[in-house]
């Protein structure tokens, strides 16, 4: 009560007896202004002190407690008649126009490094004042390189992540307006709901990131190998109109001597015009002797009566051609070496499997990333988009499910080329496979159910961490 009457007093004090104003000069109460800002308001005096750049915050103990002795021995000089009044103006600020204006500008003189630490003691002390980093949630969608370099940014600066299916995103805005609308705000309006929710986001971790790196070469092998696929159909296409005789002599055209001898004579006249000998050492030394006088001979008597077209662009584009598929084929070993590399430091049981090499591992490890972010082999099982669709309504229950297919189409068919590999090779796949097939399922359906059991396999030992025993 003691502290309460001097205010109630104090208070009483500063209230003036209203007077009705006869004019709109008396409605003003300042009655005198002196030179050095003492303004006389009706029967007081006033005095304002405008105190800038009072960063209280970021200042040091012994500064804070030093304002803190100044502002009480400013208070207690004021007479027990004295009232003060404090205004605090808070106003937003760009943060980059406010590290601009603060921190010191580099010169290139030489004393840059002592600007720089001083800079950066600065920025420590301004992010001391924001929200506490264990309060902070940061999210975004995950759209592959466009989130990338993002995502590995704000880890680095250990701020929590937490990334989102696009598909979920778009499906969670479309659950509360009917309204076709896409703009940044509402995408973003929706992305925060959904981080304080907590549902369908996963966490981002640097482990994440280093299995992005073994995802982002195993499928960077898997499109070079597309592309290798490709040109080899537009050899076969070229053959087939400046030699079509040649693939009917050879198991394939595709071979390594095969693609020497068409870089040296892309088309049947140039076969034709070139001696036995020349030819014969071309394709003895290009198949390492598998290709003797006979062969040689064979393919020039093909050659002298083909019926295929002389053309120069397509004898230059069969070249170009072949030389693009030696250099991807380099390619792929070296991307296979830098994997196995990665494989060998992940040190998984996975490898152990028999069938699965380093290329289906890294492809494997990479896709699925951190095995213990999915509780249990069913959500894997539809990352991986092989869990069967359901469609139930009412007293209707379909039967024939077909696979959803939403998930990771580069696992997918990892497993699938893991799975037949694997049954050829593990006794217990082989004979689950021919039981499916038994059933008269399809081949591939059959296969897909191998694949599922291969899953779980994967899945375990990726969990526990325990060695594959056959």
């Amino acid at each position: 009560m003691p502290l309460i009457k001097p205010l109630s007093q104090t208070l009483k004090q500063d209230k003036e007896k209203f007077k009705v104003p006869k004019s709109v000069q008396q409605a003003i109460p300042i009655r005198k202004i002196w030179p050095d800002g003492i303004f006389q308001v009706e029967s007081k005096y006033s005095r304002t002190f405008r105190f800038t750049d009072i960063n209280y915050s970021i200042a040091s103990k012994a500064d804070k407690t030093e304002m803190f002795l100044d502002y009480s021995e400013l208070l207690n000089a004021l007479d027990s008649g004295c009232t003060a009044k404090i205004t605090l103006n808070n106003r937003k600020i760009n943060k980059e126009e406010f590290e601009q204006s603060l921190l010191i500008p580099m010169k290139g003189d030489g004393l840059d490094e002592y600007r720089k630490e001083y800079n950066d003691m600065l920025l420590s002390k301004i992010s001391e004042l924001g929200i506490p980093k264990d309060k902070i949630r940061v999210g975004l969608e995950a759209t592959g390189h466009y989130s990338s370099n993002l995502a590995h940014f704000i880890s680095e600066h250990d701020l929590p992540l937490l990334t989102f299916n696009p598909l979920l995103t778009n499906r969670y805005k479309q659950g509360f307006s009917l309204r076709k609308t896409k703009t940044d705000k509402v995408d973003a309006c929706a992305i925060a709901q959904m981080i304080v929710s907590g549902k369908g986001s996963q966490t981002y971790s640097s482990s994440l990131y280093h299995n992005e790196e073994m995802k982002s070469l195993s499928r960077y092998r898997s499109q070079t190998m597309q592309k290798c696929s490709k040109l080899k159909i537009s050899v076969s296409r070229l053959v087939t109109i400046l030699f079509p005789e040649l693939e009917g002599l050879t198991s394939s055209i595709h071979l390594a001597s095969i693609y020497a001898l068409l870089k040296a004579y892309p088309g049947h006249e140039q076969i034709a015009h070139c001696s036995m000998k020349r030819l014969t050492r071309l394709l003895s030394d290009a198949s390492q002797g598998r290709f003797d006088k006979s062969k040689a001979l064979e393919i020039h008597q093909a050659a002298c009566r083909s019926i295929g077209k002389v053309s120069l662009s397509a004898s230059m584009e069969l070249v170009h051609t072949i030389t693009d598929i030696e250099v991807l084929k380099q390619h792929i070993v070296e991307i296979d070496e830098k994997l196995k590399e990665m494989v060998d430091q992940e040190e998984s049981s996975i490898i152990d499997i028999p069938g699965i090499g380093y290329t289906l591992c890294a492809s494997i490890l990479g896709e699925v990333g951190d095995f213990k972010r999915f509780p249990d082999v069913d959500k894997l099982l539809a990352y991986a988009g092989m869990s069967p669709s359901k469609h139930d309504s009412g007293d209707y229950h379909s039967k024939h499910n077909k696979m959803e297919k939403r998930g990771s189409p580069y696992l997918r068919k990892t497993l699938y080329l893991a799975a037949r590999l694997v049954a050829q090779n593990v006794p217990r796949f082989k004979e689950y496979l021919e039981k499916k097939l038994s059933e008269h399922k399809p081949y591939k359906i059959a296969l897909s159910h191998v694949a599922k059991k291969l899953i779980r396999l994967i899945y375990r030992l990726g969990i526990s961490g325990c060695p594959y025993l056959a």
